[in-house]
C-alpha cells in the first residue's frame, strides 16, 4: 500500500469522524452541552491537538535527520 493511499483512507476516516461527532452532537442531553461541559472538551480537544502537533513535529524532525544522513 503507497503512502498517497494511506494518505487519502487516513482523510477519510478523519472526514467521517468529524460528520460523526456532528450527527452526535445533536443527541446530546443539554447537560452535556452546558457550558462547564462545552469548557472541559475544549480543554481535552486543546490537549491532543498539542500533542498531535508535538508528535508531527518530531516525525518530521528524525524524517530530516535521516534524509540528510543518507546525503552524506
Amino acid at each position: 500500500m503507497g503512502s498517497l493511499s494511506i494518505a487519502l483512507i487516513v482523510g477519510a476516516l478523519i472526514t467521517a469522524s468529524g460528520l460523526a461527532g456532528l450527527l452526535l452532537q445533536k443527541g446530546l442531553a443539554e447537560r452535556h452541552t452546558s457550558e462547564r461541559s462545552r469548557d472541559m472538551i475544549g480543554g481535552v480537544v486543546g490537549l491532543l491537538t498539542l500533542l498531535l502537533a508535538l508528535v508531527l513535529g518530531l516525525l518530521i524532525w528524525t524524517a530530516y535527520g535521516v534524509f540528510n544522513t543518507q546525503q552524506t
